[in-house]
């Protein structure tokens, strides 16, 4: 409760009735608390507070305490003075970051962006073999609460019309590997078939990506 709040609270209590006020500051005088109180000042902790300035559905966890983050990616918290373990988990990446906390000062740091994973297929097919399978799976470990952007691609060989029904299908075999790994399909969303770009291998150009959308609205 409020420091000042203190002397109202005491003399609505009933008369006689013993009441002990532990504080990590001053109380404000009043002369109508008397004895049987028992006022003990503490000291306050040692602490400062710490900004982490993460991305949409990471997950933030200060010395092994999970922290609450906001829906830009923003945890704000305070913290024990001294070093201090920040971990970000989400996007497919962990991070891990050891920051210094001053008593009376506010720290900020900020976590690297996620990457995307691009997963490839064999010449023709719209199916993941079983390497490309565990790499989604491994991935989607340090997803968090992540939302992601799919799409499928496909290499300059062949008719557009069936290139783009294969990059649809490609799309859609990397969203269900995902969601086999444990990503809930609505943080899925599966955008159109991108055409490949110039002057990669053709075997990459063969392929799906997953991108974290690190912002707060959906494309």
């Amino acid at each position: 409760y409020p420091a000042d709040e203190a002397p109202r609270m005491v003399a609505e209590l009933p008369a006689g009735q013993p009441v002990r006020v532990s504080a990590a500051a001053r109380l404000p005088a009043d002369d109508r608390v008397r004895d049987p109180l028992e006022v003990r000042l503490e000291p306050a902790p040692a602490q400062g507070g710490l900004v982490v300035a993460a991305f949409p559905g990471d997950v933030v966890r200060l010395g092994g305490r999970e922290v609450a983050v906001g829906a830009d990616g923003v945890a704000i918290a305070a913290a024990p003075e001294g070093a201090v373990e920040v971990e970000v988990e989400g996007g497919g990446r962990v991070q891990r970051l050891q920051v210094a906390v001053s008593d009376g000062y506010t720290t900020w740091v900020r976590a690297s962006e996620p990457g995307e994973l691009l997963v490839t297929f064999a010449s023709g097919s719209a199916r993941l073999d079983a390497a490309q399978r565990q790499a989604v799976a491994n991935w989607a470990v340090h997803a968090g609460h992540t939302r992601f952007l799919v799409t499928g691609s496909y290499s300059s060989d062949g008719s557009l019309a069936a290139n783009l029904r294969l990059g649809r299908a490609r799309g859609e075999a990397a969203v269900a590997a995902l969601v086999a790994a444990g990503i809930p399909a609505e943080r899925i969303v599966v955008g159109d078939p991108e055409p490949p770009p110039p002057g990669l291998p053709a075997d990459q150009q063969r392929n799906a990506r997953i991108r974290p959308i690190l912002t707060e609205e959906a494309p």
